[in-house]
């Protein structure tokens, strides 16, 4: 609420186990900052008109290996990476050499001529690890909600901080 702009990630994740049926798999529900969701074009204010969304995330490169299997070694952050690791707050120099940025790419149908029916995937240290080339859902959503507070007619949203700024100007 205070960036006025929150977004909900629902997946199936077939590691976890369900708690009510002991069975394998269950549904994730992930809170995403809006920092971390990319859209082409701002002026659309549903996130279903996009043609496409960017999920970026830091992980560690042990959390690659063990959950996709891939193994990343001779990846050197970029630019890009490493105001991407500080505007998430890893400062260190230490934790930076373990990082790498995914790039989760979700492609409506009809946008890319490769991609006729859609899908999604995965970009780390500017190498494809995963990928599908069919939309995963039959519904034909994303797999995101957005979570809007004051709407502008535009995908991001105002807060009530932009309120308080004239006041908070005046006591300065």
């Amino acid at each position: 609420s205070v960036c006025g702009n929150g977004f909900i990630k629902t997946y199936w994740d077939e590691s976890k186990l369900d708690n009510e049926s002991g069975k394998k798999g269950d549904i994730v529900i992930q809170s995403v900052t809006p920092f971390h969701i990319f859209v082409p074009d701002i002026m659309l204010e549903d996130i279903e008109d996009q043609p496409y969304v960017i999920h970026a995330q830091i992980r560690n490169k042990s959390w690659l290996r063990q959950t996709l299997g891939v193994d990343i070694t001779d990846h050197d952050l970029d630019s890009v990476d490493e105001n991407l690791l500080n505007v998430m707050g890893v400062n260190r120099n230490e934790g930076k050499k373990n990082q790498v940025t995914i790039l989760e790419v979700w492609v409506k149908p009809g946008y890319l001529p490769e991609l006729p029916n859609g899908g999604m995937f995965t970009v780390a240290a500017n190498k494809l690890i995963q990928g599908r080339d069919q939309w995963p859902y039959e519904h034909g959503q994303y797999p995101f909600a957005k979570l809007d507070s004051s709407p502008t007619g535009k995908f991001y949203n105002t807060s009530i901080i932009e309120d308080l700024i004239p006041i908070q100007q005046e006591l300065n």
